[in-house]
């Protein structure tokens, strides 16, 4: 699967079933029903590997910039998004 990581070696990528779950709205039962090699287990094994890969990340993807721990951040500090308006930490 092009190197995605895959379920059970199964052609479904963890992917695009956190991407049915988390971004389009479907539910546990109708994305069993849409991949019928799924199991419940499956679907919290997705939860659990995307949420290690993203604390694991040290860079944004896009920008290349380092991503701060919230204990990093300083009142008042000036911190850069991706989109045209920026933040104020708080």
């Amino acid at each position: 699967m092009d190197g995605q990581p895959c379920i059970r070696r199964l052609p479904i990528t963890v992917r695009e079933v956190y991407e049915n779950l988390a971004f389009r709205g479907a539910t546990e039962e109708s994305v069993l029903q849409k991949y019928p090699g799924l199991e419940p287990e499956d679907l919290a094994a997705v939860h659990v590997y995307i949420q290690a890969e993203i604390k694991s990340r040290t860079h944004d993807e896009h920008t290349g910039r380092p991503i701060l721990p919230k204990d990093q951040l300083k009142h008042g500090g000036f911190y850069k998004g991706r989109c045209r308006s920026a933040t104020v930490c708080r």
